[in-house]
C-alpha cells in the first residue's frame, strides 16, 4: 500500500521543520559559545585588577 500524498507533504514538512530547528539551535549553540569566551576573557581582566589593586594594598601597608 503507497503512502498517500497528504503523508508525504506532512512527512516533508516536518522533516523542514526540524530541519530548521536544528540550524537555529546550532546557531544558538554558537552564540552561547562565543559569550562563554568573552566571559572568561572579562574574569579573567577582572582577576588582574583585582590582583593588581591588592598589590598595590599590600605596598601600601
Amino acid at each position: 500500500m503507497r503512502p498517500s500524498p497528504v503523508g508525504l507533504l506532512r512527512r516533508a514538512l516536518a522533516a523542514c521543520w526540524l530541519r530548521y530547528r536544528i540550524r537555529e539551535a546550532i546557531k544558538d549553540e554558537e552564540a552561547l559559545q562565543r559569550q562563554i569566551k568573552h566571559d572568561t576573557k572579562q574574569a579573567d581582566a577582572y582577576r588582574g585588577a583585582i590582583e593588581a589593586m591588592r598589590c598595590e594594598l599590600a605596598r601600601l601597608e
